[in-house]
């Protein structure tokens, strides 16, 4: 009988089950796949460093820095390069650099005169936040129409491949919705939180992205193997069963846990689940993505410097972004090589995986081609397919939540974990992770109190 069982090893089940076993608790950790880490795996071929999924995390990602922490793996993180702080967006034709300072922002073509007046005339805009707020209608609200189809459209494709008109702004984008609702204002709500965080001796934050040298998949083996053989790879779960006060895991074989912990994908958990738990986690709408990595030995003259670009949705360009994989850490393409990963599909475009590899990378070559003016050189191309790649945090999605911990509640020691939660970033799916250890330990101390 172990204390508590977690079910799946992306970076919501390997923190949760770290902090579980931090606790002097013993856990057994179940993952599907042959290798932990979700879709934060990285593999190394022909010298190149190839993420599944994300490239970097953000200074401000306190959950994860809490964990690097926790697993005594500071030491292993690296700051990207002074070049990632450039960030591109395609507009008319060329790249234009996002502003980053006030000069910038005068200068920039990006935005058009009047544009850049509603811009800043956000603070005398009427605050109207509702839980029905759409990302597009909010944005379009808070900056105007110009500046939410140019700057937050592009990046709302870039975080989740989204419908802005679908996606919640209360869900998606919380911190923002929140700032609104409170200040009426976007930019004074961040100057009150800022103040606040000053008076409340909140110290200093990091700033920039960061990696590790052997990519994001050097943490989730540093997870994995602080875990030893509590991991049990190659192990689905067939289904959950409550037994009295215990669970049965029903996979290769029967085992039993106090507490369960599922951060296995909403519609791998609701297999799992029967009832209206499952009709809610099978609710919970995905969008495709390809990732298309390509490669060269060689430097590739009049590649952007900088971290990436991102394109609007309107020019019918399939890329919805590119992310300059060897200028943002050093050491992810052999020598002086080049390397960047594009990404393909989300909302607009849900049959892209019907298309072949070959058809994939062909895509992704003339898009760069087409926005940059530079023919990327054949020299290397891999696809990675994900089906159901980032949940859609749709308006409403907040009740569901609610709806999902309530039911949850009444079913003594189950808890969720996962990026369809409260957010599909790596910070906030390491956070999912400790929040769900956190009432898993609690659960376990008092029902052994009252046992």
């Amino acid at each position: 009988m172990y204390d508590a069982a977690v079910i799946g090893a992306g970076i919501s089940g390997l923190s949760a089950a770290c902090r579980i076993l931090s606790a002097g608790l013993s856990v057994a950790v179940f993952e599907s796949e042959s290798s932990p880490g979700g879709n934060m795996r990285t593999a190394r071929e022909s010298g190149y460093l190839l993420e599944r999924g994300p490239h970097s995390f953000l200074g401000s990602s306190r959950a994860i820095w809490k964990l690097l922490a926790d697993v005594s793996f500071l030491d292993a993180v690296q700051p990207a390069t002074p070049a990632a702080r450039y960030r591109y967006i395609y507009r008319d034709g060329r790249l234009h650099a996002l502003p980053m300072s006030p000069m910038q922002f005068i200068t920039t073509r990006l935005l058009g005169t009047r544009a850049k007046l509603r811009l800043l005339a956000e603070p005398l805009v009427p605050g109207k936040a509702s839980p029905e707020d759409t990302v597009e209608t909010f944005f379009a609200r808070r900056f105007g129409r110009e500046a939410a189809t140019y700057i937050t459209g592009p990046f709302v494709s870039g975080i989740y491949a989204g419908d802005p008109s679908q996606l919640g702004a209360a869900d998606s984008f919380p911190v923002f919705w929140e700032l609104e609702s409170t200040s009426g204002s976007l930019v004074l709500g961040g100057l009150r939180l800022m103040i606040g965080r000053r008076k409340n001796g909140d110290g200093p934050r990091r700033h920039g992205l960061f990696s590790f040298g052997g990519g994001l998949g050097d943490l989730m083996h540093h997870l994995a193997s602080r875990l030893g053989p509590a991991l049990h790879l190659n192990t689905p779960v067939q289904s959950l069963a409550q037994d009295g006060r215990s669970w049965r895991v029903i996979c290769e074989q029967d085992v039993r846990a106090r507490a369960v912990v599922v951060t296995a994908p909403p519609y791998e958990a609701a297999r799992m689940i029967p009832g209206d738990l499952a009709v809610l986690l099978g609710s919970m709408p995905f969008v495709p993505v390809a990732v298309v990595h390509l490669g060269s030995p060689r430097p590739v003259e009049g590649v952007p410097r900088g971290f990436g670009f991102l394109i609007p949705r309107h020019y019918g360009i399939r890329t919805l972004g590119t992310v300059l994989v060897s200028q943002l850490f050093h050491g992810r393409a052999p020598g002086d090589g080049t390397l960047l990963t594009s990404f393909l599909g989300g909302a607009f475009d849900r049959t892209v995986l019907d298309l072949s590899d070959d058809e994939l990378v062909s895509i992704a070559r003339e898009d760069f081609r087409r926005i940059t003016g530079v023919s990327f050189p054949e020299d290397f191309a891999r696809v990675v397919r994900h089906p159901r790649a980032i949940p859609q945090l749709e308006v409403g999605h907040r009740k569901k939540v609610t709806e999902i911990h309530r039911l949850a509640a009444g079913t003594p020691g189950l808890f969720f974990a996962g990026n369809y939660l409260r957010g599909v970033g790596m910070n906030d799916a390491a956070a999912s992770g400790y929040a769900a250890a956190e009432s898993a330990v609690r659960y376990l101390s008092e029902s052994q109190d009252h046992g």
